[in-house]
């Protein structure tokens, strides 16, 4: 009866899990993590056990993903705020009519950050790096290009870290 009722709260965990809030998410895997050994022993199939891992494995990955893009969305955001109060960014930077990133997650997280112009006269391109894969640190290289003779005006590359 205990196991039974060990196995259904630990399914419970799961669901809440993929339902909740970043902070319960780790809480929650932090639990599953621990008892999933402990699965096997009330007699669940190994190939369940091995599927949770994976699921709680990729759930994670997915979880620090987010939380290092909000981060490093802070630190650039502050970055482009002090380049344009010290007036180190071009007068064409304010002239950009198109923005190409080289990565589409980091598309996704960044790129509410700079902004385009329709009468625009300039392309910028963003490519990013991630300089480890422990998501401690993001590099960043912007080419800002006149879209009429494609003649590079400005480069620029940053280092955005967080551990």
């Amino acid at each position: 009866m205990i196991n039974k009722l060990f196995v259904f709260l630990t399914c419970l965990t799961l669901v809440f899990l993929f339902l909740s809030k970043d902070v319960n998410k780790i809480l929650a895997y932090q639990f599953l993590i621990n008892n999933i050994d402990s699965l096997s022993k009330v007699g669940k199939k190994k190939e369940y056990i091995n599927k949770y891992r994976l699921l709680l494995k990729r759930e994670k990955q997915l979880l620090e993903e987010k939380q290092f893009y909000k981060q490093i969305y802070i630190l650039l955001k502050k970055d482009l705020q002090n380049l344009t109060k010290k007036k180190i960014l071009p007068k064409e930077w304010y002239n950009i009519k198109s923005i190409e990133w080289s990565n589409k997650t980091v598309k996704k997280y960044l790129s509410s950050v700079i902004h385009s112009k329709k009468e625009g006269k300039y392309h910028l391109q963003i490519n990013t790096y991630l300089l480890n894969d422990d998501y401690s640190a993001l590099v960043t290289q912007y080419n800002l290009t006149n879209i009429k003779n494609k003649n590079l005006v400005w480069e620029f590359s940053r280092t955005f870290r967080i551990k």
